[in-house]
């Protein structure tokens, strides 16, 4: 062999060993790399998984410390509300930092004009790693922040001031004012009243228990100021009872609000004027002159409450007047059943709750081109003890705008006043003065003349029926009495669901919008003498209407969808009700809260409430306070 071949021999085996070892450690190196990238990949997916579960709890957390926020909390709750969310999330955050205009007041995020409640919340947390711990990295710190808001709110309270809202007072109430000052009573505020037969003082009402003097009432009724018994013409001094429990609660939600974050309120009263309504306008505290009705100021918002807002005084004798009862003692005359007293007939004798009028002005009020405010949450909250009995005055169309009806129409005070019932399918009204229209000028007057703005002859406007309901809107949803499908029975609380449809639902009609208001009710009675159950049936509806922006109550859709009530389904009975919810097509969806338990009136369900003593007003408004909403900015 020669000596090169030999030399190539040696080397060439030399080489392929050393190549073999190269392969052995390239794997190895590569095993390595492989497995560094292994354990990225899945480090990083768990970081990613774990950052989408703290921007998660972050969001939560930042919603529910805004919340915090509204209810004026201090930074301790806001921040110890904020971890504690975190917390639910499995997540221990480390460092959690709440803020808000008020802790960073420079910071452009937070603070803007005009205010809005805006809190910020960022947390850290260090998250473990697995593989690359093995190089000596245990953890890596994740950070995320988000803001959350409270809705700006434009609340609209629309309270009750009838008659009966004075019922309860008695001279124990008066004798507290008086008393204490070593006064006697004016001499209207303790003659007698024949007509009140809920206290055995038949002691006046309004005039007397709104102002009965000078000084002030707390809300535990104790009497402090009073030096004289001449009205002075505030009412801090209120006596009337129920009615001071619910302004006492309306007081404390007013304290519930963030005016200095941008909340405002205005104030609708309904009874104790001739239409039933009356926007309340502040009296400016400073001096002369009035504020526009959306107060922005707690401190006015209640002063307006405590100075300007009592029982309304619509009769002359200023005294309450038991027309409930009295309507259904004349009623019972002429042969109706005590069901047919529980209907429009048995409450439209007590004229002063104009329901459907204060929805429309609190509606106008929230969407007044010169206050409205689209990014705000519109709110309205109703408390009544009765049934809607008057209405605005009747409207129709002319030159295509809207206009109230002549002197000389029906309808110029209001759909269906209670003079002019007159059922001409009932044969009872065949005896019935109120059909034999024959002269006279007072509305009160069956003997009024035909062709008077008191004539009873016509129309036939109260059928007697508890579930009926009937249209006067035509089909761009204007209440117009002219119109084909304006109904001859078409009463108050007819229109009190027409106006809470015009506030509350998305659409009225197809293609016609409503205004998407969230709604509220109360119902307010007192022990052993509770709210009629047409005014809670009212009630529930309007709630209904402004709980969703749809009608869920299966009987109602049924009605609205063609003015025709039953024809769609609904056979058979439950207890109280005509139908059963649950026979009705899937395409109505689930029944309203409302509807499954309005056979068991004096219960809460969905967003209306039934209450019947201070305590529960306070609980009441505090729910109402908990639903008002928040939510994520950015």
């Amino acid at each position: 062999m020669r000596l090169g071949t030999f030399a190539e021999h040696v080397n060439r085996r030399f080489f392929r060993r050393s190549q073999s070892g190269q392969a052995i450690i390239l794997l190895a190196l590569g095993m390595v790399v492989l497995l560094v990238f292994v354990g990225l990949v899945t480090d990083v997916a768990l970081l990613f998984v774990r950052y989408s579960q703290l921007r998660r709890a972050i969001d939560a957390a930042s919603i529910a410390a805004a919340g915090q926020v509204r209810e004026n909390r201090d930074y301790a709750d806001v921040a110890l509300t904020a971890r504690q969310f975190i917390r639910l999330y499995d997540l221990d955050p480390d460092r959690v930092l709440v803020q808000t205009c008020v802790t960073n007041p420079t910071d452009p995020a937070l603070c803007v004009n005009p205010p809005r409640k805006l809190v910020r919340v960022i947390a850290q947390v260090d998250s473990p790693t697995t593989f690359l711990r093995l190089i000596g990295w245990n953890t890596i710190t994740l950070e995320t922040s988000a803001i959350a808001e409270t809705a700006v709110l434009d609340v609209a309270l629309v309270l009750d001031i009838s008659e009966s809202m004075s019922r309860s007072t008695t001279q124990a109430h008066y004798n507290a004012i008086y008393n204490a000052a070593g006064l006697s009573p004016r001499a209207e505020c303790i003659q007698s009243n024949p007509y009140n037969p809920y206290t055995g003082d038949n002691l006046p009402y309004g005039g007397c228990c709104n102002d009965p003097g000078n000084g002030t009432v707390d809300l535990a009724g104790n009497v402090t100021g009073v030096t004289s018994n001449v009205a002075n013409g505030d009412y801090r001094d209120l006596i009337c009872q129920p009615f001071k429990q619910a302004r006492d609660a309306a007081r404390t939600f007013i304290q519930r609000l963030d005016f200095v974050r941008g909340d405002r309120v205005a104030f609708v009263t309904l009874g104790g004027a001739t239409s039933g309504t009356t926007v309340v306008v502040p009296n400016n505290p400073s001096g002369s002159g009035t504020l526009p009705p959306l107060v922005t100021d707690e401190a006015v918002a209640i002063r307006t409450l405590d100075y300007q807002i009592g029982v309304g005084t619509p009769h002359a004798t200023g005294m309450y007047n038991d027309c409930e009862t009295s309507a259904a003692a004349w009623w019972s005359q002429w042969g109706y059943s005590a069901v047919q007293a529980y209907t429009y007939r048995h409450v439209a004798p007590c004229p002063d709750t104009n329901m459907g009028g204060g929805i429309l002005a609190a509606n106008s009020i929230l969407t007044n081109p010169l206050y409205v405010r689209r990014q705000a949450v519109w709110v309205i909250i109703l408390l009544s003890d009765g049934a809607a009995t008057i209405t605005n005055r009747a409207t129709r169309l002319s030159g295509g705008t809207v206009q109230d009806v002549g002197t000389n129409d029906y309808g110029y005070y209001g759909y269906c006043p209670w003079w002019t019932f007159c059922d001409p399918e009932d044969p009872v009204n065949q005896d019935d003065p109120e059909c034999m229209a024959t002269g006279g000028a007072d509305p009160t007057d069956p003997n009024a003349a035909p062709g008077s703005p008191y004539a009873h002859s016509s129309p036939f406007c109260s059928d007697g029926n508890f579930y009926s309901r009937h249209f006067c809107m035509d089909a761009q949803g204007r209440i117009n009495i002219d119109d084909p499908n304006c109904s001859d029975f078409y009463d108050a609380t007819d229109y009190a669901m027409d106006m809470a449809d015009f506030a509350g639902l998305v659409e009225v009609r197809p293609g016609v919008e409503g205004n998407f208001i969230a709604m509220y009710t109360i119902g307010f009675g007192v022990p052993g003498d509770p709210i009629p159950p047409l005014g809670e049936y009212t009630l529930r509806y309007i709630a209904d209407a402004g709980d969703n922006g749809v009608i869920d109550n299966n009987w109602q859709q049924d009605c609205r969808n063609d003015q025709v009530c039953g024809n769609e389904g609904g056979t058979g009975t439950v207890p109280g009700l005509p139908y059963n919810p649950n026979n009705y097509p899937a395409a109505f969806g689930p029944p309203d809260p409302c509807e499954i338990e309005v056979a068991g009136n004096q219960q809460d369900c969905g967003q209306y409430w039934y209450a019947q003593s201070s305590a529960d007003l306070e609980r009441v408004f505090a729910e109402i306070a908990s639903r008002l909403f928040t939510r994520l900015a950015r």
